[in-house]
């Protein structure tokens, strides 16, 4: 549908004055901003030029019209709310001490032309005008000058929604043209300001939330879980609303696409997550329309927060993990004597949050959200049908969304967490370089392409942390007793929670490497005592080369493989990685089965149970967007590919189809389509990210935070700075035991060693995979250990040093 917005000058034959402005005073409970919010009140001010004296008008007229995109098609269900918005409102404001504010409910997001009109009456005409009046009604012989045609009466319009005291502007009907043997000086109308609006729905840390947004936010997740779908939609009259199992059915259903996982571990992840995050931030607007994906910033919390001398649990601190916001904090930190206790959170907002009990019957409550023919078979067989191997009870109709750990059978009643526990103190070791800072999040501007800044945000420092250190570990038969069998290859006999204390690399690798894959294919089981290998999968799918007696793999196929995981792509490196890094966990490193429980936001696909999941992974596209905002303004990058379509050419190997910039993705109706395009038909990832770019994107991240925004004045020289890119040099440091050096010096001379032995460059040497070093006898080794991304940040250039002056 298009239109054409006449000009108003035009359209009422005003007189211009001096140009006066139209500032934004408040929106909603929010003062100092510089855009208004749909469905909230906003209070605008008149600012006239000097010169221009209210006093001398009888009312002001103000004009607001939606200006939509011309090449943006809006859904069918919004078309007559904008073609109301379109056509405008006009709301005459008598002259009074009040007249140069105005409050108005704006309610799509985009730019309203917003003007102010002021009127004279008829007795304060010009002596000149009156004297030419008189005149013509004088003169012999002289016709008669046409009386002036009055001005048609405007119609009544309904009371605007939610603007207080004040009814919905009448649509104003066309205005009356100008007589030919007059001037529009007659109509005695005078355009006193004229400014353009920007309405973005406003994404804020959950922490700056008025209260009133807070309770609306939480009051509209708690009905996601209570209705259902069909439910939902017929109360609120509103095709967007879905039950909230169904995102996390959504979530878990297409990580199982048969040509790749296609919300995780390829260059799209972060992007698939806002995509069908976006449609949970409609269905919430179905109950509070003014509602906005909110984030938890944990760098600005780690920086007021953790304290080194405490631990971890300094986080607590934090009001999010108390009885205001999300809870599971300081409540569940300390163990308790049951050692089958599923640690329920029982505090916060979001206390007592019950998990499903069964996985039937949600995937049709999925209806419309994607080609009903190809999601629902799909969903069906991996929630009800046994594809997926990873349930802890295959039968539907008695289980719900949980996974094979060690837990009792009857602890799933609700969500459950320990939140900034990992096995009391042992989580400590993770704080530095892997909960985010904001030296990180400036480490990840840094970085060399768009590519590299997706891969950082994706990965464990940013995005994947949280599914561990915001659930928690604890329990699976692990202790301080609990020691390293005989049987391993490395640290015999030693205390399990010693060597995650020694090393967090080797935390990681308990956490996160057997807790994907392995578990989705059915390898091991567990009880509320422990986990145990399932030997009729294992043997089947050669899971830990148990079928070479738990040897080096020589395979890296085994045990899950896709015909999409082309060497080079993210996909395979995800898929080999998880193939060798489990083996190395379960006999390398001697944990055999040990499994962690880790409470209802685990590392797994099911782990939005948690409502705390959704303001983590906001702020991962908050992350995408302001890295996004720094290759444009710092080398010249453009929207909507920032040049991932130039890098991936370069590279030669293409992402996993449906994460490839162009790929018609598994999402649709995620932003407006354009002319053109097919309205309903599956979406681009170029196409998202086009209409999620600065001048098209319906929202705004407000980030209060300066230590993000004014890196450089605030955080870069100060004393409190500890730098964001560091070499960790993990793998390589073996080489330099007993050798007192720090770990950049260690990577410095790595690096240079393999340079002069190989006659190659630095950027050639920093190339190099881990297992490809013959020097350091890993050829087991995932391909994603390197030492440019992954051992010597710093040394090789992965990023730049996030104190003092860059390097």
């Amino acid at each position: 549908m298009a239109f054409v917005i006449a000009s108003l000058a035009s359209a009422f034959c005003l007189k211009p004055v001096a140009a006066g402005d139209i500032d934004i005073l408040k929106t909603g409970d929010y003062e100092d901003t510089s855009f208004a919010e749909p469905h909230k009140i906003t209070e605008l001010s008149l600012v006239t030029e000097d010169g221009v004296d209210l006093a001398n008008f009888s009312d002001v007229k103000w004009n607001v019209v939606f200006v939509p995109v011309e090449d943006e098609i809006w859904p069918d269900y919004l078309q007559e709310v904008l073609a109301e918005e379109v056509a405008g409102y006009s709301i005459a404001v008598p002259i009074n001490e009040h007249t140069h504010l105005f409050s108005h409910t704006f309610t799509l997001p985009g730019n309203y032309k917003v003007s102010a009109i002021g009127s004279k009456p008829a007795r304060r005409m010009s002596r000149q005008m009156e004297s030419q009046k008189e005149k013509a009604t004088k003169a012999p012989k002289q016709t008669k000058a046409p009386k002036e045609t009055k001005a048609p009466k405007q119609t009544k319009a309904p009371k605007e929604t939610k603007a207080p005291k004040q009814t919905k502007a009448p649509k104003e009907t066309k205005a009356p043209k100008c007589e030919k043997t007059g001037s529009c000086d007659e109509n005695n109308l005078f355009e006193l300001a004229s400014s353009n609006i920007r309405v973005r729905y406003a994404r804020r840390d959950v922490i700056d939330l008025s209260p009133s947004d807070w309770d609306k936010y939480v009051e509209a997740v708690w009905t996601l879980k209570e209705l259902s779908s069909e439910e939902g939609q017929r109360r609120f009259d509103c095709p967007n609303f879905y039950n909230i199992d169904v995102f996390t059915a959504m979530h878990g259903s297409l990580s199982h696409d048969s040509r790749c996982d296609q919300n995780h571990f390829s260059l799209m992840q972060e992007n698939a997550h806002h995509a069908w995050m976006t449609l949970l931030e409609k269905a919430l607007q179905c109950v509070h329309a003014s509602i906005a994906m909110p984030f938890y910033n944990v760098a600005k919390d780690k920086r007021k927060y953790f304290d080194p001398t405490i631990g971890a649990r300094s986080m607590l601190d934090s009001p999010i993990f108390g009885p205001d916001y999300y809870g599971g904090g300081s409540a569940n930190f300390d163990d308790r004597d049951d050692l089958y206790d599923p640690y329920y959170v029982e505090d916060g907002r979001f206390a007592n949050f019950p998990l499903r009990q069964n996985r039937t019957e949600l995937c049709d409550e999925s209806k419309g959200l994607f080609d009903d023919d190809t999601y629902i078979p799909l969903c069906k067989s991996i929630l009800e049908e046994g594809a997926y191997k990873g349930w802890r009870n295959d039968d539907p109709t008695k289980s719900g969304l949980l996974v094979h750990e060690p837990r009792d059978d009857d602890s799933y009643k609700y969500v459950s967490a320990r939140r900034w526990h990992i096995y009391g103190d042992v989580g400590d070791i993770l704080m530095p370089n892997v909960v985010p800072s904001h030296e990180m999040v400036n480490a990840m501007t840094s970085t060399r392409d768009v590519t590299e800044q997706f891969k950082y945000v994706a990965s464990p420092k940013v995005h994947g942390y949280a599914h561990k250190l915001m659930s928690g570990m604890w329990g699976g038969g692990i202790d301080e007793s609990t020691l390293i069998p005989p049987t391993s290859q490395l640290n015999k006999g030693v205390p399990i929670l010693e060597t995650f204390r020694r090393k967090s690399g080797l935390l990681v690798a308990f956490a996160w490497t057997d807790e994907l894959s392995t578990r989705q294919a059915g390898c091991y089981q567990c009880t509320k005592e422990g986990c145990k290998v399932n030997f009729q999968i294992a043997t089947e799918k050669n899971c830990y080369n148990i079928n070479n007696n738990f040897g080096v793999p020589q395979d890296r196929t085994q045990p899950v493989w896709s015909e999409y995981a082309v060497e080079g792509n993210q996909w395979y490196k995800f898929l080999e990685q998880m193939n060798q890094a489990s083996w190395m966990k379960f006999a390398l490193y001697g944990y055999g089965t040990y499994h962690a429980n880790s409470g209802t936001f685990g590392r797994h696909e099911w782990a939005n149970q948690d409502p705390i999941f959704y303001v983590h992974h906001a702020f991962t596209f908050l992350l995408n967007d302001f890295g996004f905002s720094k290759l444009v303004e710092e080398r010249g990058e453009v929207p909507p590919l920032y040049g991932i379509d130039r890098v991936l050419e370069a590279r030669g190997v293409p992402e996993c189809p449906g994460h490839n910039p162009k790929d018609v993705a598994v999402y649709k109706n995620i932003v407006r389509y354009k002319t053109g395009q097919e309205v309903g038909e599956y979406q681009t990832w170029e196409h998202m990210l086009d209409m999620w770019s600065e001048g098209r994107r319906d929202y705004e991240w407000v980030i209060n935070d300066e230590f993000i925004t004014n890196y450089d004045e605030t955080i870069r020289y100060d004393d409190s700075c500890v730098d964001g890119c560091v070499d960790e040099a993990l793998i390589i440091l073996n080489d330099y035991r007993g050798i007192d050096i720090t770990l950049e010096e260690m990577c410095q001379d790595f690096v240079g060693k393999l340079q002069n032995s190989n006659n190659i460059s630095k950027e050639e040497a920093c190339a190099y995979q881990l297992k490809d070093i013959p020097a350091l006898g890993f050829p087991f080794l995932p391909s994603q250990f390197d030492l440019f991304s992954y051992s010597c940040k710093k040394t090789c250039g992965f990023c730049s040093n996030t104190c003092g002056d860059i390097e």
